[in-house]
């Protein structure tokens, strides 16, 4: 499931073409996509073994102390051996963020002339140490913001390290690991004993002078892919080819959403330019803001054994919690297994991560476990996660330790008693460690308990109040375990912690205090009226073809949701007016014609919606605020479990949001929007009108609308342009440029000459009206010349390879791809 949100995209085949055609990897990305067998592969095979004597002899500290927290325009420094991956990174991360992209080994060859090998052999060993340092300090002065700089382990010698080091002081320096089979990938001639010897043998060194740390996680190509590559069933060579080529392209785009969300919990999100906004609505609200959360646990040996199939494990959750059980192990041999098993999970789920370190016998705890705790959960947060467990069973100085160098990580604070202490929930402990976790600046506090009795329900209720009178702000999340616990587990409303699903459990989810799963906590939901039966739909003109019941019936049953989602095809308000007012009215999906003819029944609109213009969803309200006004975005997504009287109708649009999935997911690194990137919206109706925002919310500043009646794309880009004008755009940067809305009169119009060649195009245009032969639309060939390809956006709703589908599959080797109204 979280693996199509990653880049993955429906093939020709799948759409039913007859004569399929991936698209191509556009030749500018070449180098950084497919970098193994290149004609630099000798010249690395050599600098490795150098860096294998390097660390053979360069045994550094593991990491003890790190700063956390940056000006935010600081320039970052990527890290690490040959081959990890460092300078792909560094490509996408130069190009989404707007910043200059520097190389230590370039800037010591541009000083002296020569490469750093040619001055290596003509100088004695301290004079190319000493040069090598000199040009570094120089780089990270004149470079110290605004820069995205690339480092190798030669850049170490000598005094390299403290320099760097104190570099990371005040700038986020990155070591970029990769496991060897990767590394041997990219670089031939080498063995892997040797390469994992280089590994070992540089990590400390590494380590001590960084303070984060990113797993460049490999992966092969899927067969699936390779089988849709095939262009034809006598063109196998060519077929291979194009496999290669769209596989790469596909794994780059998971590398480079993989990346970006490291670097947004190291950077913050108001760092990130609006091109990387989340696609994803909800995960814009704070997880401790949101009620009836669950969070799915998993044990990393079971990650890293493959016994916890992540895709089917997250299911009904909202976080997945990691947990690591300390036992006598090497330090570093546990951080290593850690690193891995964040890394799979990471790529493979769209879920925030709580990464929990604790001991592996509780009862046999010691200051020695204490100290392995403490300094295994500081390596933890060089990864980078969205939330740690601080575990309040460790001294207080050791937590606060942590609460020093946690970064932009949310702490959360973590007691899991095994006996139930004498006075249960109204034990003195209980308020202390709250008190505690609030110090501490912890956003929640879970409190858990072992129980063999049902009064303890109501013990935890009667907790819960005292904890609010004290008016801390730290959330609190109670409740007991045991099979006793179930209700008090049923009434917790934030981070309840679950375990997989039977057929995907693994060792801790055979734990008793935790093996309730989220759909047994759920389903407990509705048995008890926490949550209540709903009923949805799909409105318009003609919603027979619509795949929604389909889709949302499969997940409420997934999720076991006591819901209902049925299509309503109606020409009328009077049958929307019946449904909306019913009793168990959960909300409805707004097709044509009623995204702009039910504005007037509307009592309010969301922000995306008011600069649209048109909606394509519908929610009941069951609470206003005290003085009946509207309540805010948040609340009206967090009090939506309910039935009973509808007080209020709200309009959402949504369909921005998945056109810009879709660009995102489908537009190669190579396309990744710049200041002069343009963009074609052919129509004028209500999805062109979401089109246009979608691409002002990922920065697009030329927009060019063609539409078969001009006086309608006049006036949508009238629209538009007048709200950027007025600053009424939400999200649209004030400090750049402003973005232009540009109309062209005719499809059959010359390219205007002030515009470069647009890589995004998004149709409008439907396949087929009703009553009317299906519409055979093409684009002109003077708008496909790209050098490095793009992406075209059918957003027709329907089923088979359309005129346009067919066009661009001929295209797919300039790099061109296509997507449709089923992919949105």
């Amino acid at each position: 499931m979280a693996g199509a949100h990653a880049g993955v995209k429906r093939s020709y085949h799948d759409m039913n073409a007859a004569s399929p055609n991936p698209t191509a990897t556009p030749s500018d990305l070449r180098s950084v996509v497919t970098p193994a067998r290149t004609a630099h592969s000798t010249l690395d095979a050599s600098g490795i073994i150098r860096d294998v004597r390097q660390a053979r002899s360069s045994p550094g500290p593991i990491l003890t102390t790190r700063e956390a927290l940056f000006d935010p325009a600081a320039s970052i420094i990527l890290i690490g051996v040959r081959g990890v991956g460092k300078r792909t990174l560094s490509v996408l991360t130069a190009t989404a963020f707007a910043r200059r992209l520097r190389d230590t080994e370039r800037a010591f060859q541009d000083a002296v002339g020569t490469p750093s090998s040619v001055y290596r052999q003509a100088r004695n060993h301290q004079e190319y140490q000493d040069k090598r340092n000199e040009v570094l300090r120089k780089l990270l002065k004149d470079d110290d913001k605004g820069a995205v700089i690339i480092a190798t382990f030669a850049d170490l010698e000598g005094k390299g390290i403290d320099i760097i080091r104190d570099f990371s002081r005040t700038h986020p320096v990155i070591h970029v690991v990769r496991d060897a089979a990767g590394i041997y990938e990219c670089v031939q001639g080498l063995p892997e004993g040797r390469i994992r010897e280089l590994l070992l043998g540089s990590g400390s060194a590494m380590r001590a002078c960084s303070n984060y740390e990113f797993y460049n996680l490999s992966e092969p190509i899927p067969d699936a892919w390779k089988r849709r590559a095939t262009i034809s069933p006598g063109s196998e060579q060519q077929g291979s080819h194009q496999a290669n080529g769209n596989g790469r392209t596909l794994l780059l785009k998971r590398v480079e959403r993989d990346f970006h969300r490291f670097l947004r919990n190291i950077i913050g999100d108001d760092q990130r330019r609006a091109a990387h906004q989340s696609s994803y609505p909800l995960s814009q609200v704070a997880l401790e803001q949101r009620n009836h959360t669950l969070a799915v646990r998993v044990g990393i040996a079971d990650v890293l054994g493959d016994n916890a199939d992540i895709e089917s494990m997250q299911v009904g959750a909202d976080c997945i919690e990691m947990v690591y059980e300390i036992g006598d192990e090497q330090i570093d041999s546990a951080f290593n297994d850690i690193s891995l098993a964040f890394a799979k999970v990471r790529r493979a789920s769209i879920l925030p991560i709580l990464l929990h370190v604790k001991p592996h016998d509780r009862h046999m705890a010691s200051n020695a476990v204490e100290q392995r705790i403490l300094d295994v959960t500081k390596l933890c947060l060089r990864l980078s996660p969205e939330f740690c467990a601080f575990d309040l069973s460790l001294p207080d100085v050791h937590l606060k330790r942590l609460t020093a160098v946690k970064g932009n990580c949310v702490p959360i604070g973590v007691l899991e008693l095994l006996d139930r202490p004498t006075q249960g929930w109204q034990d003195m402990i209980c308020v202390e460690r709250f008190r505690q976790a609030a110090r501490l600046g912890c956003s929640s506090f879970r409190l858990t308990m072992p129980t063999t009795r049902v009064e303890d329900v109501f013990d935890v209720k009667s907790f819960r109040c005292t904890a609010e009178a004290l008016k801390l702000e730290t959330r609190l999340s109670a409740y007991s375990t045991g099979p006793q616990g179930m209700l008090s587990r049923c009434f917790n409303s934030f981070l309840t912690t679950v375990s997989p699903r039977l057929d995907v459990r693994g060792s801790l989810g055979r734990d008793d205090q935790h093996k309730s799963t989220a759909n047994d906590v759920t389903k407990a939901r509705f048995a008890n009226g926490i949550l209540e039966p709903l009923k949805f739909f799909v409105f318009g003109a003609d919603v027979s073809y619509s795949l929604s019941p389909a889709m949302h019936n499969a997940a409420f049953k997934a999720c076991s949701l006591r819901y209902s989602y049925e299509a309503r095809s109606s020409n009328g308000l009077e049958e929307l007016k019946c449904v909306f007012g019913q009793a168990d009215f959960g909300g409805a999906s707004v097709a044509q014609p009623f995204k702009t003819t039910l504005l007037p029944l509307l009592d309010g609109l969301s922000p995306h919606a008011r600069v649209i213009g048109a909606i394509n969803t519908v929610v009941p309200l069951r609470e206003l605020n005290s003085d009946d006004s509207i309540p805010d975005d948040l609340a009206i997504i967090t009090r939506r479990h309910r039935q009973g009287p509808v007080k209020a109708l709200y309009g959402f649009n949504t369909d921005w949001i998945g056109i810009r999935a879709c660009i995102r997911r489908g537009l190669s690194p190579a396309n990744t929007v710049r200041t002069h990137s343009t963009a074609v919206v052919c129509g004028a109706g209500g999805m062109a009108r979401s089109a246009v925002y979608s691409l002002l919310s990922l920065g697009v500043k030329d927009i060019v609308i063609c539409n078969r009646t001009t006086k309608h794309a006049t006036a949508l880009a009238g629209h538009y342009n007048e709200l950027i004008q007025a600053g009424s755009v939400p999200g649209l940067d004030s400090d750049q440029s402003k973005p232009h809305i540009h109309v062209l009169p005719a499809i059959s119009s010359s390219w205007p000459e002030d515009l470069r060649q647009p890589t995004m195009i998004i149709s409008g245009i439907p396949r087929q009206e009703a009553g009317q032969p299906p519409v055979n639309f093409s684009l002109p060939d003077s708008w496909l010349k790209s050098s490095t390809g793009g992406i075209v956006l059918e957003l027709a709703y329907r089923q088979g390879v359309s005129t346009l589908a067919g066009q661009v599959g001929t295209k797919a080797q300039q790099g061109w791809i296509f997507m449709d109204g089923i992919d949105m």
